[in-house]
């Protein structure tokens, strides 16, 4: 396995992009956001990648209102780097996420609260080669 395979996750209270990136170089930095402000402020520190959420209402934001498709689509369209989204994501409107545009998608509860992971995670995977191919 090669350096540029490996990288690190941060959430928005995590230590700066800017920070990781001057001590490790080589890692690939990844930074949540919720706002097209975050975006490109992360985007100008140097983030390889954004994962931007929450889309969709979910259990685990409760009280929350969901980003939507239409802020993920301005995200998409007014930064450069891969957009990753999360929250909500459910294999009935995975193809909603990639018809915006963006490049993949984040799935927690979707996934680790199904009464059958392996059949869920078996939808989604449907659903994702489908909008990818």
């Amino acid at each position: 396995m090669t350096e540029e395979l490996y990288g690190v996750q941060l959430a928005s209270h995590s230590l700066s992009c800017t920070a990781v990136k001057t001590h490790f170089p080589h890692l690939k930095v990844g930074c949540s956001v919720h706002s097209l402000t975050e975006s490109k402020e992360k985007e100008e520190a140097g983030a390889d990648y954004l994962i931007y959420g929450h889309i969709f209402k979910t259990k685990s934001k409760i009280g929350k209102s969901p980003k939507g498709l239409n802020k993920l689509k301005e995200v998409i369209n007014q930064t450069e780097l891969p957009i990753i989204a999360i929250g909500g994501i459910k294999p009935n409107n995975v193809k909603e996420v990639f018809d915006v545009g963006a490049d993949g998608i984040a799935v927690l509860s979707g996934i680790l609260l199904a009464k059958n992971v392996k059949n869920q995670s078996y939808e989604y995977y449907k659903q994702v080669n489908n909008e990818v191919k």
